[in-house]
């Protein structure tokens, strides 16, 4: 409360519930006028605006609801994101204002991230800056992949996840934010999600071409997965993100391994015939030999047993497979190559031994 003193106004001293009382009260107010006063992606834009400036003020006062207000309406021009502002049918995708109100939402959780920590720490009752930076950013990388695959058409939403995760396998680097180290992983599944999922149309239709756009696509996606997952391995500062790092980078070989036997299946039209059968050896048979080399050059141990586990499993396909279903010719093909592997592997495995190499 103001009282008269001397014909000035001045703050009652320990009168502070009052004051937050009205600030809450205006800042209410202003939230609903919005809507009131505007319509769809403004709506939205106005209520991440108000949310910066909310925690741009944060620093500057005494009481919490300038924090609390800011992170409520970021939240807010969040879910309108997410619900309620679509792409409108007939509109150019992408190439449309309420797409770039969405990307300045982006925007505005960054910036309110980067406010949040200067916030007040006696103010925040049971939450930090800290805690607010970490909640804003992780939200920011997830509603940029929801963006990023909703309205972009062909192998661009893949394309666009693959760069998102590699800046976010950078970001998340020794003493940075753990909310880059969460957002990774999840962003990884989501593109995971998309190459397999919906691109899987793209890659059956441009199957008759043994190289195409879609395969090399997905075989982006996966070098993206394993640097992501080696990044946060190594760099990230949770407990948990060693192990994360390397279900990541194995997820990576798997889903490599799984794209190129498919498109090379799919290459041959899909069924069990002599070329089909054999290719799929040879190829099997030289991923785990590149596997195997890559294991020892890095000191993979868990690498190397993956490759001899695929080489085993090429083994057993050659004799229960190959031999049934190709012809002669095709069986020396296979045992050439898989002998020529296994050779290899013998010798640098005797190689490493005797250097005393693990």
């Amino acid at each position: 409360m103001l009282e008269a003193a001397g014909g000035r106004f001045h703050r009652v001293p320990g009168d502070e519930a009052t004051v937050v009382v009205h600030e809450s009260v205006a800042w209410t107010f202003l939230t609903l006028a919005i809507p009131l006063a505007l319509q769809g992606r403004w709506v939205t834009l106005a209520w991440a605006t108000q949310g910066v400036a909310l925690l741009w003020t944060a620093s500057r006062v005494q009481t919490p609801v300038a924090a609390w207000g800011g992170l409520a309406a970021l939240l807010l021009a969040t879910a309108r994101v997410l619900g309620w502002d679509r792409h409108v049918p007939g509109e150019v995708p992408v190439w449309n204002l309420t797409y770039l109100a969405h990307l300045l939402v982006v925007v505005a959780l960054l910036l309110g991230g980067a406010l949040a920590p200067a916030a007040r720490p006696e103010r925040l009752r049971a939450l930090t800056g800290r805690a607010i930076q970490n909640a804003l950013w992780l939200l920011a990388a997830l509603l940029l992949a929801v963006l990023l695959w909703r309205e972009p058409s062909g192998l661009w939403p893949a394309t666009l996840l693959t760069a998102e995760l590699v800046v976010l396998a950078w970001l998340a680097r020794p003493g940075g934010s753990p909310a880059w180290a969460i957002a990774t992983p999840i962003v990884a599944v989501v593109l995971l999600a998309r190459v397999l999922g919906p691109d899987d149309l793209l890659a059956r239709i441009a199957a008759a071409s043994l190289w195409n756009v879609p395969l090399a696509s997905r075989m982006a996606a996966c070098a993206a997965l394993a640097l992501a997952g080696a990044r946060i391995a190594r760099h990230a500062a949770p407990s948990w993100a060693a192990p994360a790092g390397r279900c990541l980078s194995g997820a990576a070989g798997l889903v490599l391994l799984f794209s190129l036997s498919v498109n090379w299946t799919r290459y041959q039209g899909g069924g069990a015939g002599l070329t089909t059968q054999v290719g799929l050896s040879v190829l099997w048979a030289l991923y785990a030999a590149l596997a195997l080399a890559w294991g020892f050059v890095r000191a993979r141990p868990a690498v190397r047993y993956a490759a001899l586990a695929l080489l085993g499993l090429t083994v057993v396909k050659v004799f229960l497979v190959d031999l049934a279903a190709v012809r002669t010719a095709y069986r020396i093909l296979s045992f050439l190559v898989l002998g020529v592997v296994l050779l290899g592997v013998s010798l640098l495995y005797q190689k490493r031994g005797r250097g005393g190499a693990p």
